[in-house]
């Protein structure tokens, strides 16, 4: 049997819940995290990285869109467990990208 390879999108929701995000605004901040994830990882941005590091990249990039950008890069790198040399460079090439990620 064949199991389904795993995905960025897979590394998005428990991350999440260790930040500092109001309640109101997370089931909106996760679902907008996946379909980023799932957008990125379609169109090979980063395709070098592993998921949990492209994951942390795609949380970075639509927290800072969603009125979060006070969370600092390094406590996100934390909870995904990644260093932020890797998060930035992932967030990086997901900001060149940023008008296809976020239509």
């Amino acid at each position: 049997a064949s199991q389904a390879s795993t995905r960025a999108s897979d590394y998005i929701t428990h991350p999440l819940s260790k930040l500092p995000v109001e309640r109101k605004h997370y089931m909106d901040i996760q679902f907008t995290a996946i379909q980023v994830a799932n957008k990125a990882e379609d169109m090979l941005i980063s395709p070098e990285n592993m998921p949990p590091s492209l994951a942390a990249g795609v949380l970075a990039f639509v927290l800072a869109r969603m009125d979060y950008s006070e969370i600092p890069l390094n406590r996100i790198a934390s909870v995904c467990n990644v260093s932020e040399g890797t998060l930035t460079k992932c967030l990086k090439r997901l900001e060149v990208s940023a008008e296809k990620l976020w239509s």
